[in-house]
């Protein structure tokens, strides 16, 4: 099977093309595409290649193009402002034989939005409270609506604090693209999960975050049913299709959502090393194969610590 997995710079593309590689037989073709000649997945997987932005108005017809140049069977968009486009124009790609690893558009259009998602859920035990800037309670926490890798996030202790990272927010993600809720303390778990074709989450894994940088560095995968369970009630609610990643906070009894990851992220290695192997499963499910009870088991009690590997690249061989 041959593969095209986008966003090759990023840490989630980069975990796929690792896992897909490692897969000895199974895929004998991985294509990585980015738009940064220098984006490491590029040089890990079996040929890379510059690709469209996601705002490129051409980007699916390049794309459908460039996948039947390459005899492609299936492609995993990792970068998030792509995953729209790729889901509005799918049937295209399965017309061409093409499966594309993507949740449904209405899910990803409520997902992807953090003002969306907190209003889909607003009510519920696990949403958190979010303000506006006439009854905020401190300390409170901004974030974008629509941004990833924890750009635009600041903690705030006060109004003046508040007005000054506000105002920053707005001259870089635009004027009221941001938004203001509760500061939620506690325990971080960015919980991997996978659903079917159907939205019924098939598993989740609650992986606690030890140390993070935008993502995680260090890690454990942890036995917690309550986390899994609000997990999968979330996913399931938004009806997700394929991987997913949910942000939970905990504290005490208390679990609250931070944010809604309908993609892979930056930590799949840690849930593929458990024996949850989502790439592969992800391309199972939306090649229309058939996924077993014992592909969804995994082991628990596992840590990862992560590390910078470099690759050297003569210059007359990079990507062009």
């Amino acid at each position: 099977m041959r593969v095209l997995v986008t966003g090759a710079g990023g840490p989630a593309g980069v975990c796929v093309i690792k896992i897909l590689k490692a897969m000895d037989g199974r895929y004998d073709f991985i294509m990585g595409m980015d738009i940064d000649p220098l984006a490491p997945g590029l040089y890990l997987a079996d040929k890379g290649i510059l690709g469209p932005r996601a705002d490129d108005k051409e980007l699916i017809p390049k794309i459908i193009e460039l996948a039947k140049k390459e005899r492609i069977d299936a492609i995993i968009p990792t970068v998030q402002e792509e995953l729209i486009h790729f889901a509005r124009y799918k049937r295209i790609f399965e017309k061409e034989g093409i499966a594309v690893v993507i949740s449904n558009e209405k899910s990803l259009e409520t997902s992807n939005n953090k003002s969306k998602t907190y209003s889909f859920f607003k009510g519920q035990s696990f949403c958190p409270i979010i303000y506006d800037k006439s009854n905020v309670k401190f300390p409170a926490v901004i974030k974008p609506l629509d941004s990833r890798g924890g750009r635009g996030f600041y903690k705030v202790e006060n109004h003046d604090e508040l007005r000054v990272f506000m105002a920053k927010n707005d001259k870089i993600f635009g004027e009221g693209n941001s938004v203001i809720m509760e500061y939620l303390p506690g325990t971080e778990y960015s919980t991997y999960g996978f659903s079917d074709l159907k939205g019924k989450a098939l598993a989740a894994i609650p992986i606690k975050r030890i140390q993070a940088n935008g993502t995680s560095t260090k890690a454990e995968i942890v036995k917690n049913a309550k986390v899994e369970k609000i997990a999968k009630k979330i996913a399931e609610s938004l009806k997700l299709q394929g991987p997913w990643n949910i942000q939970l906070m905990q504290d005490g009894s208390s679990v609250k959502l931070v944010e809604v990851n309908p993609r892979f992220a930056g930590t799949t290695t840690l849930a593929d090393y458990a024996g949850l192997h989502m790439a592969d499963l992800a391309i199972k499910l939306f090649s229309g194969q058939k996924i077993t009870p014992k592909e969804l088991k995994y082991r628990t009690g596992i840590r990862m610590t992560r590390y910078h590997e470099e690759k050297m690249v003569e210059t007359n061989g990079m990507v062009k």
